[in-house]
């Protein structure tokens, strides 16, 4: 097995991310309908840090690969 960094990700506040960070899907769902100004102003707010935290996290994560799980 070989330890890689997550993979680069464009938007790291898509719903996709914050499902895989992990975050709560009350606050995905919270954070998804907010406007894009709201959004920026809602990452101030502890809600906002949390997701933050649990995306820097799912980011700075070590990914696990398996090379035979890997052959085309």
């Amino acid at each position: 097995m070989t330890m890689l960094k997550a993979p680069q990700i464009r938007e790291p506040l898509a719903t996709s991310v914050l499902i895989q960070a992990q975050v709560p899907v009350a606050d995905v769902l919270w954070f998804n309908r907010l406007s894009p100004r709201a959004k920026m102003q809602a990452l101030a707010t502890q809600r906002g840090e949390q997701i933050l935290n649990a995306v820097r996290q799912f980011m700075n994560r070590p990914n696990l690969l398996n090379h035979n799980a890997m052959a085309v």
